[in-house]
């Protein structure tokens, strides 16, 4: 059985939406009430990696409506990413998938990680 974190009826949600085939996920709940946290598969405390490009795209407009960043805003000058190309790409193109990079680098190997998608359900 997949050790389960935090909130028990959370935790059920994302074993429903998932099913056994990812074993390893976690979700947050956010509400003007609070925060509660699930995970299974590894603790509360574990790195994980947030793909959602919902969230990405909320915190793109929030940060925008605070006035903390514009459209033309450059990852060089959020990132400490000296002279390489990408330090040059606004986050207008990145939120509208313009920028020209690519979704993986190479050396994460994104071709056996969807492999491995497609055939086991691990994370890609």
């Amino acid at each position: 059985m997949t050790a389960v974190h935090g909130d028990a009826p959370l935790a059920t949600r994302i074993e429903q939406a998932l099913g056994p085939r990812h074993p390893v996920a976690a979700a947050a709940l956010i509400t003007p009430d609070g925060t509660t946290l699930a995970a299974r598969g590894a603790p509360l405390e574990a790195d994980y990696e947030i793909g959602s490009m919902a969230v990405t795209g909320l915190l793109y407009a929030d940060a925008l409506e605070r006035g903390e960043i514009n459209h033309d805003t450059t990852l060089g000058e959020l990132l400490p990413l000296g002279h390489v190309p990408a330090a040059k790409v606004t986050l207008a193109a990145l939120s509208t998938h313009r920028s020209g990079l690519p979704r993986l680098p190479r050396s994460a190997r994104p071709l056996r990680c969807a492999i491995a998608l497609w055939r086991y359900g691990t994370n890609p």
